[in-house]
């Protein structure tokens, strides 16, 4: 075979494994691969459409500024509460930061977005249950409003690249065994 055809050939073999790619849906290297429908449905979580999350600026109880732009490259849960919500109280000191500590190696991030309450009253609630996820405050709720949250609590999976992934409302086991596969698949490591 001619130098020129070899490259033509190869070019043509490239392209329509790109193209077979992108038609299967396969991961490409560097992105966050999907979890299965299995996975997300062990954990009854709702799947979003894979597009950009919405974007936020909020406070933390210091005054400090988080961006979840500041994130990517890292998986979020945004973990929206309040003080008063009693499932709240029962799973964010206790799974949900135990979700957070068991994986803050494999780069997923915790964040608990408080809904419309007062800094004051948050910080005491913190204090009182030794939370040690960072604590987001939406005073106006703007952000959960961007988020289509309605109920307490709801939880929202944003992926490395910054998409969403699924939503829950309600309680989750998200520490379980059932929930293992698919943090399996959105903290494997990629090939960037």
């Amino acid at each position: 075979m001619r130098p020129l055809h070899r490259w033509v050939a190869t070019r043509c073999l490239l392209l329509l494994l790109l193209v077979g790619a992108v038609i299967t849906g396969a991961p490409r290297p560097g992105k966050t691969a999907e979890p299965s429908a299995a996975a997300l449905a062990a954990l009854d979580l709702a799947p979003l459409p894979r597009a950009a999350a919405p974007a936020f600026t909020l406070a933390d109880l210091d005054g400090r500024a988080l961006s979840l732009a500041t994130l990517r490259g890292q998986t979020v849960l945004l973990y929206f509460w309040a003080t008063w919500c009693p499932y709240c109280q029962k799973e964010l000191p206790a799974t949900v930061q135990e979700l957070a500590r068991r994986y803050r190696d494999r780069q997923l991030v915790v964040l608990a977005v408080n809904i419309e309450e007062g800094r004051d009253k948050v910080r005491a609630w913190v204090k009182k249950h030794g939370l040690a996820v960072p604590v987001l405050l939406d005073v106006e709720g703007e952000v959960s409003g961007a988020y289509r949250v309605t109920a307490t609590p709801t939880a929202v999976l944003v992926d490395r690249d910054g998409r969403t992934v699924a939503r829950a409302v309600g309680t989750r086991s998200w520490t379980s065994d059932r929930a293992k596969p698919l943090w399996d698949s959105l903290l494997a490591p990629t090939a960037r």
